[in-house]
């Protein structure tokens, strides 16, 4: 096994590593009932404007507006296509600047997640090898993949996450994507009492917790953005979650074809739009404009 392997080779979690993790750890202390007394020096910081604080997302113009803070679940959506997992890929590469960071993609193999990582750093579609070493190299420590594509269970899905909290140290955990979890469709009762138990989750450990989920098929995604209700499956997934994101591409194509815009107001639009329809601890909610770059596939927050 050549070196660049063994260094790949460290970054992933295999379903050995953490089978039943969850069902077999001791879970009598997430029972206690706790004094206010044991808050005072949280309420404390909320009162001081702590609480707000948290973690930068890669561009400039969120960091008054948003910060993803611990004890929290962020659903990501989007229309199919449309970039949800490529940005938060780019997010979580932000985070590993200071935090460790576990991607769970059922829908992609830990190849694939890391040539996307390393297009994004990098800048451009064909890096070096030393290039492609070094970033292995510095995220040895900080970053964990799943390997696991396919289906899986709610409850290998809280292993993954209680196991890469309380045994890896991560903070930010990002599970892609909610169809893949085992979970019918139709069935609303288990995807309220899954995601609830993310919510629980991401309290109990002080993590915050990422969730791809997508959006309802419409004959209008080329020209709209879907709301936060839009989600496919039951209101609760939204409704538990702290933060809604909605990642939408822009398709300036079909918007030139309604004839509504300028030239020049196509030449202006941007390629996505990033909303945030719902920030449970702080007032901000809108969107921002961002613009793609093919060969980095990463997202600039100004024309390119």
């Amino acid at each position: 096994m050549s070196t660049l392997e063994n260094k790949v080779e460290r970054l992933i979690v295999n379903e050995k590593d953490i089978k039943s993790y969850f069902e077999d750890r001791d879970n009598e202390e997430h029972t206690k009932i706790k004094s206010p007394i044991d808050y005072i020096e949280e309420i404390k910081e909320y009162f001081q404007g702590d609480y707000h604080k948290g973690a930068l997302m890669p561009w400039k113009i969120t960091h008054e507006c948003f910060r993803i803070r611990p004890n929290e679940l962020s659903i990501w959506g989007g229309w199919s296509g449309h970039g949800k997992s490529l940005i938060l890929n780019q997010v979580m590469l932000e985070m590993m600047k200071t935090q460790k960071v576990m991607i769970a993609s059922f829908e992609m193999k830990p190849r694939s997640t890391l040539a996307r990582a390393i297009r994004q750093t990098s800048g451009v579609t064909n890096p070096t090898e030393k290039y492609i070493e070094t970033f292995c190299d510095k995220a040895d420590g900080k970053l964990f993949l799943y390997d696991q594509q396919g289906m899986v269970t709610p409850n290998m899905v809280m292993s993954v996450i209680y196991y890469s909290a309380e045994k890896l140290g991560c903070t930010q955990i990002v599970i892609d994507s909610l169809m893949k979890c085992g979970i019918n469709e139709d069935d609303y009762q288990g995807q309220k009492a899954f995601v609830d138990k993310l919510s629980v989750a991401a309290r109990d450990l002080s993590i915050h917790i990422h969730l791809v989920c997508h959006s309802r098929k419409s004959t209008d995604e080329a020209l709209y953005a879907p709301k936060k209700h839009d989600v496919s499956g039951s209101v609760n997934i939204t409704n538990l979650a702290d933060n809604v994101f909605v990642q939408y591409r822009v398709d300036k194509d079909k918007h030139e074809q309604t004839g509504k815009y300028s030239d020049l107001e196509l030449s202006q639009m941007p390629d996505a739009k990033l909303y945030c329809f719902k920030q449970r601890h702080f007032e901000w909610d809108g969107h921002f404009e961002l613009w793609f770059n093919i060969d980095s596939l990463a997202f600039r927050e100004t024309m390119i």
